[in-house]
């Protein structure tokens, strides 16, 4: 797959060999502290740390607002530890993928499995209960996430060493098959799509 380190590495061939991928499925902010200290202890400290953050901290459940400035505080430490313990490095945080417009009508058309965890009447339901695009789940999904991503931007810019992509990802297009067939993943050609997106907004 044409990922980011691969379109990097046509440009820098000296990164030969040093990229780590320290993500795990199911992370939230909490997670990422961990994360960048096991970064920071790694043979050769990185130079560019790509972070992609959100999704797993909505709430859904009405406490979302009570959770954003938390949010952005933990997402601060995060950002001034890496500062601190790696002070070369630059930080490159990547918005969540595709609007909740663009995710129900590309999740309508997977199997009932894929379907069924998107379907209800909850905050952030983006399907209804036959499987079609759901308005009012579509809007307090976006609602939440451009929230959070708000938080992301103000938060960033604090930080001289740190971006963020300006909702690039988010505004990628995504069809049914960029999906995995669970609909909560990018499939290997819905993470090339993005692979391209981050590229292009990081040079």
């Amino acid at each position: 797959m044409n990922s980011v380190y691969r379109r990097i590495l046509a440009r820098q061939p000296a990164i030969k060999g040093h990229t780590y991928d320290l993500a795990v499925s199911g992370s939230d902010v909490n997670d990422l502290l961990p994360q960048a200290r096991e970064a920071v202890s790694l043979p050769k400290k990185p130079g560019l740390v790509l972070i992609q953050t959100v999704d797993n901290d909505m709430k859904c459940d009405g406490t979302d607002p009570q959770n954003y400035k938390p949010y952005a505080t933990k997402l601060a430490a995060l950002l001034a530890f890496i500062a601190k313990r790696d002070p070369g490095a630059r930080v490159f945080i990547v918005s969540v993928w595709a609007t909740s417009q663009n995710y129900a009508e590309a999740v309508q058309h997977l199997s009932a499995a894929g379907r069924s965890d998107k379907e209800g009447t909850g905050l952030c339901d983006v399907l209804d209960l036959s499987g079609k695009p759901r308005p009012a789940g579509i809007a307090g999904s976006e609602r939440i996430i451009l929230a959070y991503q708000r938080e992301v931007a103000v938060t960033c810019a604090r930080f001289s060493t740190c971006r963020y992509d300006g909702g690039s990802v988010h505004r990628m297009v995504i069809q049914s098959s960029d999906l995995t067939s669970d609909g909560n993943h990018l499939s290997v050609r819905g993470q090339r799509k993005m692979a391209a997106v981050v590229f292009a907004t990081l040079y």
